[in-house]
């Protein structure tokens, strides 16, 4: 896969996570351009994991308390990170 096909990726799973995890009221995307490069700020208006638990919402799979009844393997944000990890390498 090229770069930006990998870049798809990662905001694919980022939003995929708000939709599923959100209140139902949608998600906002906001795209961001810094000296260094573009950056996402992505949120939706769900419930937020316990600050306890945020250390841990990139391990594999790995779930939150608030992740409840929505169905998932803990894999997303976890693949997300690691195509963000192979990219800055």
């Amino acid at each position: 896969m090229q770069s930006e096909e990998w870049r798809g990726r990662i905001l694919s799973q980022i939003m995929d996570n708000a939709v599923k995890y959100g209140n139902g009221e949608g998600i906002t995307v906001d795209l961001n351009k810094k000296e260094e490069g573009f950056y996402f700020i992505i949120k939706n208006k769900g419930e937020v994991p316990a600050e306890k638990e945020r250390p841990y919402i990139f391990n594999s799979f790995w779930r939150g308390s608030n992740a409840g009844n929505i169905s998932g393997n803990g894999i997303g944000l976890f693949e997300a990170r690691e195509i963000v990890m192979g990219l800055d390498a």
